[in-house]
């Protein structure tokens, strides 16, 4: 029972999703918020396109990968306006149609090929993670001498500037059969691009596992996600149209974006980490059951409770923290005499 209770408080803050912000598997994202926070970057994930709306769109980098769902035209305009005021947003897409159709909204020329990029000469493990070494000068490439795709595409420029290339030797695997046909050309392609909208640029680039977190351990991927990060006050997250959320992150965003919702805290959390908490009690009174250990001890059960709000709304003075995890305890205890009664 111990187990299980840990099982779902684990679940509730962290994400199995690919590209996913709160997955800190080898396929997730968590490291890149790492990566923004240590460049001065707070990271912030958002739901909702709103957010574009109430941030220093000059000091802001915007950051969507691989979309699941297409953005509205409405939404689209809201972000072409954030970048046209100043901000930076980062597009990072491999096969998806929905960043296409994103870039077309918002007005920029550069697209995603959505082919398959091979190289069988300067690849990682295979031809389909080809190694990227022909950066152009940019703050973005800076210190960058290499990066490596992780089954990516190439990007059509379209006009836009180009900040990496990949080798003469690569190709795009229309048939994706893992060889080059006749039909198939060896040329150098873009891999990433970047176009000014406004007072503000977008960055294109053509595969978006070069941010999970398996990739982040090649020192290219790594200055180059730096790079992207830096001289930004602020990381907006854009999960609006990607699954992955934990159900405990999803509620404490709702409550982030709604004053409503934080006007009734006491109520929703005291339920919320009351079921937690008789999880995690009722697994500590059947391990003392086997054990022959002590009842568990009201003072620490408090401090785990304060201890998790306290992580859960990091923004919270002391005394909010304790208030509620008052009320959580009174909970709590009122529960367990009514059961004995």
């Amino acid at each position: 029972m111990l187990a299980v209770s840990i099982a779902i408080l684990v679940g509730g803050v962290s994400s199995a999703a690919v590209f996913g912000t709160y997955n800190p598997t080898w396929e997730g994202t968590s490291e890149l918020r790492t990566i923004a926070d240590g460049q001065g970057a707070e990271p912030v994930i958002i739901q909702n396109t709103t957010s574009y709306d109430v941030v220093n769109e000059s000091a802001t980098v915007g950051v969507i990968l691989s979309p699941e769902s297409q953005y509205t035209q409405s939404e689209a305009t809201r972000i072409g306006q954030f970048i046209r005021s100043g901000g930076t947003l980062i597009i990072a897409e491999d096969f998806g149609d929905e960043s296409n159709q994103l870039l077309s909204r918002i007005g920029v020329d550069a697209r995603v090929d959505g082919r398959l990029l091979r190289d069988e000469r300067f690849h990682d493990a295979s031809p389909s993670m080809p190694v990227v070494s022909d950066t152009q000068e940019s703050s973005y490439t800076e210190g960058v001498t290499q990066m490596t795709l992780n089954r990516g595409t190439s990007v059509r420029p379209n006009g836009a500037d180009v900040l990496a290339y990949s080798s003469n030797y690569s190709y795009l695997d229309e048939n994706r059969n893992g060889e080059l046909d006749d039909s198939e050309v060896l040329e150098q392609r873009a891999v990433a691009t970047v176009e000014s909208l406004g007072s503000g640029e977008v960055v294109l680039i053509s595969d978006p596992s070069i941010f999970i977190n398996a990739m982040l351990e090649r020192d290219g991927n790594r200055a180059f996600a730096r790079n992207l990060m830096d001289a930004h006050e602020t990381a907006l997250f854009d999960l609006s149209h990607t699954a992955g959320v934990p159900p405990l992150v999803a509620v404490r965003l709702a409550l982030q974006q709604s004053i409503l919702l934080q006007s009734v805290i006491g109520v929703s959390l005291v339920v919320a980490i009351s079921y937690w908490q008789n999880l995690l009690t009722a697994g500590r009174r059947l391990a003392d059951q086997f054990s022959g250990g002590s009842p568990p001890d009201h003072e620490t059960d408090t401090e785990v409770v304060e201890q998790f709000v306290a992580e859960q709304f990091p923004e919270w003075d002391r005394d909010r923290i304790r208030h509620v995890t008052k009320e959580i305890m009174s909970k709590q205890q009122q529960k367990g005499t009514d059961d004995r009664d």
